[in-house]
């Protein structure tokens, strides 16, 4: 899947808690994400996300495949590394629909 390094508001609810978290994500794809996280979870782990500036209160399912420190962070910060799981087409063509349309606009502002 296409990937863009993209900073975006993000909530988390780890397996069985009943709180959601705030989170950001460092990049995001039509198949996953990486997040910057301020607790360790554990790879395996099942979290639900949202991503309100793309897909409003939808809630995707995704399981952990990677979790390191974050190296520029002086403070307990982790990159989390998620897959989703069970997401329909209609989900993925949202993300990969607004994803190209940040990477026009990051190209028309000559960064990229």
């Amino acid at each position: 899947y296409f990937r863009l390094e993209i900073t975006l508001k993000a909530l988390i609810k780890i397996n069985n808690c009943d709180n959601w978290h705030e989170s950001y994500t460092r990049d995001l794809s039509a198949g996953g994400v990486r997040l910057s996280f301020s607790n360790k979870i554990k790879k395996g782990s099942i979290i639900q996300l949202k991503i309100p500036e793309i897909l409003g209160d939808e809630v995707l399912k995704a399981i952990v495949v990677r979790m390191q420190k974050h190296s520029l962070k002086p403070k307990r910060y982790y990159d989390i590394a998620a897959m989703f799981i069970e997401v329909n087409e209609q989900t993925q063509d949202k993300i990969v629909k607004y994803l190209l349309a940040e990477q026009r606009e990051l190209r028309k502002k000559g960064i990229e």
